[in-house]
């Protein structure tokens, strides 16, 4: 079970990088069970995966359409105990991400 944070439903980006989660992880045999707008937005991205983790338990990874929200969903594991227990991948490659990417907490 893996779930998608994806950015602004109404951007072409958006549209684009959700479409290409969704296509790559039905290739992998895997099942989105949630698909949420975090807006590109930190905070609400940790929300939505703060609720994610709550309603799928055994939700193996969260795809995040940039950074920020991969951060925010990072936020959400710590809180919830769970930081290593479910990959989070991003898009973008920002400099706060990095680090998260050395020590594994963000897959890409």
């Amino acid at each position: 079970e893996v779930a998608i944070i994806e950015g602004l439903p109404t951007a072409d980006n958006g549209r684009e990088r959700r479409a290409g989660f969704e296509e790559a992880m039905a290739a992998a045999g895997m099942k989105v069970v949630s698909v949420q707008a975090g807006n590109w937005e930190m905070d609400k991205a940790s929300s939505l995966a703060a609720a994610m983790l709550t309603e799928h338990p055994s939700l193996k990874a969260i795809l995040c359409a940039n950074d920020s929200m991969a951060l925010g969903a990072v936020a959400a594991l710590k809180a919830a105990g769970r930081l290593g227990q479910v990959k989070v991948i991003g898009y973008d490659n920002i400099s706060a991400v990095r680090a998260l990417v050395r020590d594994g907490h963000v897959t890409t």
